[in-house]
Order: C-alpha cells, then structure tokens, then sequence
C-alpha cells in the first residue's frame, strides 16, 4: 500500500528509467481522463529531459468535442516501442476501447480515485481524492515538478467539468485548492468555460428540452432514457444534474444508448445513500454520490430492454427500488 509520498518516489524513479511512457484512460474519457493525460504529457516533458510520453486515445464512433479540445497529438494504439503504460482514472483494462489482446507486455501502472474492483491494476489509488487530476496534482507539488500554462489549462478544465462549475457535491476545500494553485499558474480559466459551458449547438439545445420533457419521478426516485446522437454527447452530465436537483428526489438515474450498449448514471445528494453500492448490483461502480454501469442491450425514450426484459422509465424505477436495501441505504453512515 502506498502513500503519496512513497508512490511519487516510487513513481519519479521508474520516469527517470524510461525513455518512452504511453498515457491511457477510460473508453468515452470525460475532462478528468482528458485532463488528466494532457496534464501529465505537459507534466512529464516539462520536467524529464529526452522522454517521450504518448497519449492513447483509441477509435471510438464519438467523443464529447467539449472535452477533446484540450488534447493535442494522440496515437490510436500502444507504442510498440513504449516501455511504461500510466493508465488514469480507471484501473481495469476492460474499461479501456482497447482489446486486451492489443497491450503489449509493459508494466502498467494505474492512477485513480475509484473504489477497489476485482481485477484492477496495482499502483496508486486515493478514493477520497474527488479526482484523478486532484491526485495528479498533488503528485507534482510532492516531486515539485515544474507546472506549464498549458498543463494547468488542462488540470483546471477538470474542476470546471467534474464540479459543474464549483455547484456539485465534490466541490470541497481540497478541489478550491487545487484551482487557486492551477490559476497561479496561469490556467486559461476563460478557455474552459467558454468550451464547457458556451459552445452549444442549437441542436443541442433542443435535445436537452426534449429530454427535459421525459423525465420521468416516481416516489424519490428519478429517471430518463435517450439515445446519444452525434449533437447531444454532452447532454447526460448535464441532465442528470437537472434530476438530482428535483426536490424530495433522492436518486437519479439517466439511461442513455451508447453504440450497442447501454450506459447508466446515478446520482445522489442524500449522505445517507451510498450510490456506489447500488451501481455495484448492476456490475458497475463508481463514487458515493455518482456511479456508473453498462448493461448490453437498448434503449429509447420511452422503453429499454436488457437480460431478456423490456421496462419503462416508470417499471425501472421499480427495478431500482428493489435493488435498494436498508444496508444499501445506510452504509455509508456506519
């Protein structure tokens, strides 16, 4: 088990060993993931004389342009002449949009913040940390490692994205932090929220009233299925923090089809309810406040069918119900 400072030694030692290190995260990255490998790039070339360092961004039929811009070149697949593989903000392969047969036989190390999974890869993992970035950063400041413009734009597009703009439950002291070190460091604050928060399409927009309009709340529970199209990739962190905020509802829960699969978010602001637990019964996981899990089958507005049953919003309410226990439930006050 490492601590931060063990894990940075152990870490600056194996950079100052390699010559070219390949960055990879999760399949559909968000502006952690996206932050956090353009931020350790900068990070790494920055400070290590003559090392190469790699993003991999594997081919996937769509990626969220508001994220994807803070990325500069990227490689579909692994280096074969990498000799190190950081994977961030995951820590199991399969959750990569690379097949396991396409990593070479380097030694993978994992930076994350999620919960411990059957599988996961060894390295250092910080669950009470509200980011990948955040540990990142705090990883910089132990080696004091010199930090960009560019490498901190890239680090603050996450506080921006992971916080919804400093209003949601991981806003803690910690995230403030982190941005008034990465402002000091001459983060464009600007870019940022003109990308995340003021690129949207007309379309766009249209799609998020429509969803709006299927929002479907039954007891305390709320709920909404929709298809991602090419114009509304950004809309479920949006949305569900529509649902999350509707008063006397504890659960929010937002279906959404992706490719052949079908991608769900929970999201809880009660302190009694711990979400990552009920994501679990559904062979996903995540954080006590937001979780996640992939089910194979396909969804629509109006229905979803999955292990051979069809539901609607309203009979899936009733699905999550009878997933929720009174263990469930008060877990995470024990």
């Amino acid at each position: 088990m490492y601590t931060l400072q063990t894990f940075s030694t152990f870490l600056d030692t194996k950079i100052r060993n390699t010559r070219h290190i390949a960055l990879i995260a999760h399949q559909a990255p968000d502006g952690d993931a996206l932050g956090s490998l353009e931020w350790l790039r900068h990070l790494l070339e920055t400070n290590y004389t003559n090392l190469k360092v790699s993003i991999v961004l594997p081919p996937e039929k769509q990626y969220d342009t508001h994220v994807t811009w803070i990325l500069g070149q990227t490689c579909s697949t692994v280096p074969s002449d990498a000799q190190l593989i950081l994977f961030l903000d995951a820590s199991h392969l399969s959750r990569t949009a690379l097949m396991l047969d396409q990593y070479p036989k380097q030694e993978i190390i994992t930076i994350d913040h999620h919960e411990i999974q059957e599988g996961n890869i060894d390295g250092y993992r910080d669950v009470s940390a509200s980011s990948t970035t955040v540990i990142l950063t705090d990883i910089a400041r132990q080696l004091q490692w010199s930090v960009t413009s560019q490498a901190a734009t890239a680090l603050l597009l996450w506080v921006y994205t992971d916080t919804g703009g400093f209003i949601h439950r991981n806003s803690n002291q910690h995230a403030f932090e982190t941005a008034a070190f990465l402002i000091g460091q001459w983060a464009d604050q600007s870019s940022i929220a003109n990308q995340v928060f003021g690129n949207h399409s007309l379309s766009y927009l249209h799609d998020l009233g429509h969803g709006l309009l299927s929002i479907v709340q039954k007891g305390n529970i709320a709920c909404l299925f929709f298809e991602e199209t090419e114009n509304n990739s950004h809309l479920k962190s949006h949305i569900i923090g529509y649902l999350s905020g509707l008063a006397n509802v504890d659960i929010a829960c937002v279906l959404m089809q992706k490719w052949d699969e079908i991608k769900g978010s929970f999201r809880t602001r009660k302190d009694e309810i711990d979400i990552n637990e009920l994501a679990k019964k559904l062979g996903g996981g995540g954080h006590k406040k937001a979780a996640g899990f992939t089910l194979p089958g396909i969804v629509d507005e109006k229905t979803c069918t999955w292990n051979g049953k069809t539901y609607t919003p309203e009979s899936f309410i009733d699905y999550i119900s009878d997933l929720m226990s009174t263990e469930d439930k008060i877990q995470s006050t024990k």
